[in-house]
């Protein structure tokens, strides 16, 4: 089983306006995505790593399932497998450790500024 960072952007992403169930599949969800993305799990599976029932977990699914025009939420159905969290290398921090090298090559540079060393 894999790990995942949870970035504080989910605060502001636009399934926090879902219900506190659909919110919690959907941490389940990246939580237990493979590194491409995929969640190999069945109805009773994703409902127990999720800690709600089997009717809820198919209720926030299908929520997830019909996202709205430009909603950043990106889950497909994958038959007879599960489901895919799509652009999901967006979920895991990628871009974060490119900003943290752009950040400490930053404080580098300000560093040489303030000692005069350029």
């Amino acid at each position: 089983m894999g790990s995942i960072r949870l970035l504080n952007s989910i605060l502001l992403s636009e399934v926090w306006l879902r219900s506190a169930t659909t919110r919690l599949v959907w941490i389940t969800l990246l939580g237990m995505a493979d590194r491409t993305g995929l969640v190999d799990l069945s109805w009773p599976g994703l409902a127990r790593f999720a800690g709600v029932t089997t009717e809820e977990a198919m209720s926030s699914v299908a929520d997830l399932l019909s996202h709205r025009e430009g909603e950043e939420i990106a889950l497909e159905d994958v038959p007879g497998v599960g489901w895919r969290i799509r652009d999901f290398d967006r979920f895991l921090g990628l871009d974060s450790d490119q900003r943290k090298r752009a950040n400490a090559a930053a404080r580098q540079r300000a560093f040489r500024q303030r000692r005069g060393v350029l």
